[in-house]
C-alpha cells in the first residue's frame, strides 16, 4: 500500500476547487457512527450535508451520501467521469480509494452542501481525505483510538495515534473523544501545540442514561428495545431528553464526541449555531448507522424449500480487538445466555493483527461457531477473508469442546440451516433462535443482501 498525498492533491488541484465547510472525523473504532450522528442533527436543523464513510456497506456508491441519501448512480457516475478524465489528463496515477474520495469532494461541492462530514479511511496524516483544503475544514474530531493497522500505522498506541492526529489543521479546533489511553492525549496536545490548534476534551458527563454516567463497557442498554432513552447536558448547561436507536456504552461516547463538536460553534455565530435543543433531540432520536449491534430477524428455508423458523439475529462489524471487546461487553449484559450462537468471517491482515487478536475478546467455551466465507467486496477485489482452515483453528482453541462447536459453510444460508437443526433438536424450545452475526463488515453486508437486497442502501 503506497500512502501518500502526493497523488489525491495533485488531482484536487486540477479539479473544481473545494470550499465546503468540512467536519474531519479520524480514530480507531467509532467514526461512523460520529458521522452519522453529526449528519442527522445537522439535517434536523434545516442544513444539507454531504457524508463521506469508508468503507462502503454494499456498493461502493453508497459511501458517499447527500442529504442522508446515497448519491443516485447518476450523479455519481457524473462526478465519478469528470475525476477520472482530470486524473488521466494529468497522469496522477490516483488509487481507487484516491479516485473514490474526489468523486465524493466534487459531488459535495458540485451540490453546494452546507456542511461536510468526512470520515478517514485509514490513519489520517497520509489518508486521502487528509487533501482537503485546509481553509475548508472547520473542526477535527478523533473518537477512540486502539490497535488496528499496525503493519501501516504503528505497533505503538502513540504511534497510531500519532498518525490520527496527522488531519489536525492550523487553527482548527481538534475534539477529542474519551480515551482508554492516556498517551492518546498526550500525542494530541502534542500535535495541537505544534499547529497551534485548540484541543476540547469531551466530558465524561456529557451523555448519561438514567441517572449514571454511561462507561465503556457498561450494561445500560436493553436488548429488546429498539432505543434508549438518554440526557444529554450541553456546554451551556441545557440538558436534552431523547432517544437513541444506536445500541452498546460505546455509543453514548461517540454521541458525546458528536454534541461537543457541534457545541463549539453554537455560540459562535458561525453557520452550526442555527443547531437547537429540538434539533440535537431529533437528530439523535432519527440516526441511523446499520451493521453495528443492529437487530434483525430471518427465516431460513430447508432443502425442500419450505420455511424454518424464525431467527432473532444481531449483527456488528466488529474486526477488531476493541471492537469485539464492545461487542462482548454488550453480549454479556444480558443479551444472551449460554449456549451463544455466531456465524463469523474475518478479513485477511498482516502481522501483528491476526485471527486470534480479533476475536480473544469475544469467543469463549461452549460457543458455537459457523464459519463463512464474505463474497468479493465491490470495488477492493484485494479484500480477502481468512482461509477457513486457519479461522477455524484459532476459533477451536477459543471455544473448546470436541470438534462439534466450529463447522465450515460456504455460504450463510447452511449456516443459518445448521443452527436451526442443532436447536431444533432440543426439546422444549420455545423462544427464537438468536445468532450473532460479527468479523466483518462484508460478512454483515452479505446478510444484509441476502435479507433485503442491494436495494436496502438506496
Amino acid at each position: 500500500m503506497d500512502l501518500s498525498l502526493d497523488r489525491i492533491s495533485m488531482l484536487l488541484a486540477a479539479l473544481p476547487h473545494y470550499t465546503r465547510p468540512t467536519i474531519h472525523i479520524a480514530g480507531t473504532n467509532g467514526k461512523g457512527s460520529v458521522t452519522a450522528i453529526l449528519d442527522s442533527i445537522l439535517r434536523a436543523a434545516g442544513l444539507t450535508t454531504g457524508r463521506f464513510n469508508s468503507p462502503h456497506f454494499l456498493f461502493v456508491r453508497d459511501s458517499i451520501r447527500i442529504n442522508g441519501q446515497v448519491i443516485s448512480q447518476n450523479t455519481y457516475q457524473q462526478s465519478r467521469d469528470q475525476v477520472v478524465r482530470v486524473d488521466m489528463s494529468i497522469r496522477s496515477r490516483a488509487s481507487s480509494f484516491e479516485i473514490l474520495t474526489a468523486t465524493a469532494l466534487s459531488a459535495f461541492e458540485e451540490a453546494q452542501v452546507d456542511v461536510v462530514i468526512l470520515e478517514v479511511g485509514l490513519g489520517g496524516r497520509l489518508d486521502a481525505t487528509n487533501a482537503v483544503p485546509s481553509e475548508a475544514v472547520i473542526a477535527c474530531g478523533i473518537t477512540s483510538i486502539d490497535l488496528d493497522h499496525q503493519a501501516i500505522l504503528g505497533n505503538t498506541i502513540e504511534a497510531i495515534a500519532r498518525e490520527k492526529a496527522g488531519i489536525l489543521k492550523h487553527g482548527v479546533p481538534c475534539i477529542v473523544g474519551r480515551q482508554g489511553h492516556p498517551e492518546v492525549l498526550r500525542v494530541m496536545q502534542e500535535v495541537a501545540d505544534e499547529r497551534k490548534a485548540e484541543v476540547v476534551l469531551v466530558k465524561d458527563s456529557c451523555v448519561t442514561t438514567g441517572d449514571a454516567p454511561i462507561l465503556s463497557g457498561g450494561t445500560h442498554i436493553s436488548s429488546t428495545a429498539p432505543s434508549e432513552s438518554i440526557l444529554v447536558t450541553t456546554q451551556d448547561g441545557r440538558v436534552i431528553r431523547t432517544q437513541l436507536a444506536l445500541l452498546g456504552a460505546h455509543q453514548l461516547d461517540n454521541v458525546a464526541l458528536a454534541i461537543t463538536i457541534l457545541d463549539k460553534f453554537r455560540s459562535s455565530g458561525s453557520l452550526l449555531s442555527c443547531v437547537t435543543s429540538q434539533d440535537i433531540a431529533q437528530g439523535i432520536r432519527n440516526t441511523r448507522w446499520p451493521g453495528r449491534l443492529h437487530w434483525t430477524a430471518y427465516r431460513p428455508t430447508s432443502s425442500d424449500g419450505s420455511q424454518r423458523r424464525e431467527m432473532r439475529v444481531l449483527v456488528d462489524g466488529a474486526h477488531n480487538t476493541a471492537s469485539s471487546r464492545a461487542l462482548a461487553a454488550y453480549l454479556e449484559s444480558g443479551v444472551q445466555s449460554s449456549p451463544r450462537y455466531f456465524i463469523l468471517s474475518v478479513s485477511d491482515a498482516p502481522p501483528p493483527k491476526t485471527p486470534l487478536s480479533t476475536l480473544a475478546p469475544l469467543l469463549k467455551k461452549g460457543d458455537f461457531v459457523a464459519l463463512v466465507p464474505f463474497s468479493l467486496v465491490d470495488g477492493m477485489p484485494w479484500v480477502k477473508p481468512v482461509a477457513t482452515e486457519l479461522l477455524s483453528y484459532t476459533v477451536r482453541q477459543l471455544v473448546g469442546g470436541d470438534g462439534n462447536e466450529v463447522r465450515a459453510f460456504p455460504g450463510l444460508e447452511d449456516a443459518f440451516r445448521w443452527f436451526d437443526a442443532m436447536i431444533g433438536g432440543q426439546e422444549n424450545v420455545t423462544h427464537p433462535l438468536f445468532v450473532t452475526v460479527t468479523g466483518s463488515l462484508y460478512l454483515v453486508a452479505d446478510l444484509f443482501r441476502l435479507i433485503n437486497g442491494d436495494s436496502w442502501a438506496e
